[in-house]
C-alpha cells in the first residue's frame, strides 16, 4: 500500500473527520480503517461483486457526477469581463449602497390633548420595573392608535431613510415623523408628541442602521464569483437540454407500461389524506364548472313557443 493511496482516501473524507487527523494516533487509527476497507474491497471483488449491477450503477453514477463537476464545477474556466462586473454592480447597487435608516413604531391620534394624555399614561406604565417597553407599546397601539394600516403590526412603520422612503415600498413617511425619529438616540426610546400632517404621533425607536457604502473594488471578487456561478448554471442547463434529441427516439408505450415498480410503500396516512383532499376539491371544482356550463346552455336555449 502506498502513501498516495492513503492520502487519496483521506481527501475523500468529510472536513470534520480530516480535522481530527492532526495527531499520529488518529492517523494510525484511520490507516487501520483504510486497510480494513481495502481488504473488504478485495474480498468483494473475489466474489465477483465488481460486476454486480448495483455496483456498476453506483460507479456510473459517481462517474457522471465527476464529469458534470469537471465540466461545470468551480474549477471550470469561465471568462468574466470588467464590463460584466460593473454592470452587475450597477444593477444591484442597493445591495452595496444604502442610506442611514431608522425603524420606529407609532401611536397615531387625531387630538393633541388626547395624545398627550396617552403619552403620560404610557410613561407611567413604563416607569414600573421589569416592564417590556415594546410589549407595553404594542398594547397601547392596539388600545389607542387610530392608524388602521399599522395597528395589526404594532404600529411598525418599517425602516425608512432621511428622505422618508420606506424600504421596498413607494410609501413616504411624514417629514415631521422622519425628523423626530432620526433625532432619537436610544433603542426603545419613546418620543414626545410629534405633530404631523395626519395627526399626532408617539414614536418608539425600534432599530437603527448606519449608512452602507461598498465601492466596486471591495466587492469585485464576490460579483465575479456570482457571475461565474450564473454562467455555469446556464451552460449546464443548456447542455442538459441539448444532450439528447428525444425526437429521434421512439418509445414503445406498450413496453414502457409493462415496467414494474416494486417495493413502493404506501404513503403515510397524513399524506394520503392530503392527496385525497386535493383530489376531492379538484373533482368538486370540475363538477361545479360542468354544472355552470350546463346551466349556461339552458339559459341560452329558446323557450317553447318562441
Amino acid at each position: 500500500m502506498y502513501r498516495q493511496d492513503f492520502e487519496s482516501y483521506i481527501a475523500r473524507l468529510p472536513m470534520f473527520q480530516r480535522r481530527e487527523l492532526a495527531s499520529l494516533d488518529r492517523k494510525r487509527e484511520m490507516l487501520h480503517n483504510y486497510i480494513k476497507f481495502d481488504t473488504l474491497a478485495e474480498l468483494a471483488a473475489r466474489e465477483g461483486l465488481a460486476q454486480d449491477p448495483d455496483v456498476l450503477l453506483a460507479a456510473r453514477t459517481e462517474m457522471v457526477k465527476k464529469y458534470i463537476q469537471k465540466k461545470f464545477g468551480e474549477d471550470a474556466s469561465v471568462p468574466v469581463s470588467d464590463e460584466e462586473i460593473k454592470a452587475q454592480y450597477d444593477r444591484d447597487s442597493l445591495m452595496y449602497n444604502k442610506p442611514e435608516r431608522v425603524r420606529v413604531a407609532h401611536i397615531l391620534l387625531s387630538n393633541k390633548a388626547r395624545a398627550q394624555a396617552v403619552l403620560k399614561e404610557l410613561k407611567g406604565v413604563l416607569a414600573s420595573p421589569d416592564t417590556s417597553t415594546r410589549q407595553v407599546f404594542r398594547e397601547f397601539v392596539r388600545k389607542h392608535s387610530e392608524d388602521e394600516a399599522t395597528n395589526s403590526r404594532g404600529g411598525d412603520l418599517l425602516f425608512f431613510s432621511r428622505e422618508g422612503q420606506v424600504d421596498g415600498s413607494e410609501l413616504l413617511v411624514d417629514s415631521a415623523v422622519v425628523s423626530a425619529a432620526f433625532a432619537m438616540q436610544n433603542i426603545d426610546q419613546v418620543s414626545d408628541v410629534v405633530e404631523g400632517k395626519d395627526g399626532f404621533h408617539i414614536l418608539l425607536l425600534m432599530n437603527r442602521r448606519e449608512k452602507l457604502e461598498k465601492p466596486l473594488e471591495s466587492v469585485r471578487d464576490d460579483i465575479r464569483e456570482n457571475i461565474v456561478r450564473e454562467k455555469l448554471d446556464r451552460d449546464r442547463r443548456e447542455f442538459m437540454d441539448k444532450l439528447v434529441d428525444f425526437a429521434t427516439w421512439q418509445v414503445e408505450v406498450v413496453e414502457l407500461n409493462k415496467v414494474k415498480v416494486e417495493d413502493v410503500p404506501p404513503p403515510p396516512a397524513a399524506v394520503k389524506e392530503r392527496v385525497d383532499s386535493i383530489k376531492g376539491k379538484e373533482e368538486a371544482a370540475a363538477e361545479r364548472a360542468a354544472a355552470a356550463k350546463e346551466a349556461g346552455k339552458e339559459d341560452s336555449a329558446p323557450a317553447e313557443g318562441e
